[in-house]
C-alpha cells in the first residue's frame, strides 16, 4: 500500500509541475516554465523509483 501512495504522490507532483510549466509558457515567463520542467523531471524519477520498488517487493520470496 505504501508503494501505491508514493506513486500517487509522484503523479500529483507531475501534474502540478505540468501546470506550472504550461502557465509559464502561456505567460511568457521562462523562469516559471523552466522550474516546472525541472520539477516534472524530478517527479518522473520519483515515480519510476516507486514503481521499481513496488515491483521488487512483489518479486521477493
Amino acid at each position: 500500500m505504501a508503494g501505491e501512495v508514493q506513486i500517487l504522490r509522484a503523479k500529483l507532483a507531475r501534474a502540478k509541475a505540468a501546470k506550472k510549466w504550461t502557465d509559464g509558457a502561456a505567460l511568457g515567463r521562462a523562469a516559471l516554465k523552466e522550474e516546472g520542467r525541472q520539477e516534472s523531471e524530478a517527479a518522473r524519477r520519483a515515480e519510476a523509483a516507486a514503481k521499481s520498488a513496488r515491483r521488487e517487493a512483489r518479486n521477493r520470496p
